[in-house]
């Protein structure tokens, strides 16, 4: 199997985790305006990435 695939089937499992994580605590509204709906998209992967950030740096 080549490296890339394996590296792929190995790592997939956390986009599954971020996304079902960001679909439970979205701040996502339907808007008709790209520009609004790709800064939410923006706004949810910065607040889940913070999220991660906070709980490794105080695990408690």
């Amino acid at each position: 199997m080549p490296e890339i695939i394996d590296h792929y089937n190995k790592s997939k499992y956390g986009v599954s985790i971020a996304e079902q994580m960001i679909r439970v605590y979205t701040c996502s509204r339907i808007t008709r305006r790209w520009p609004l709906w790709l800064f939410m998209n923006i706004l949810d992967t910065v607040v889940l990435n913070a999220y991660i950030i906070w709980t490794f740096t105080y695990p408690n």
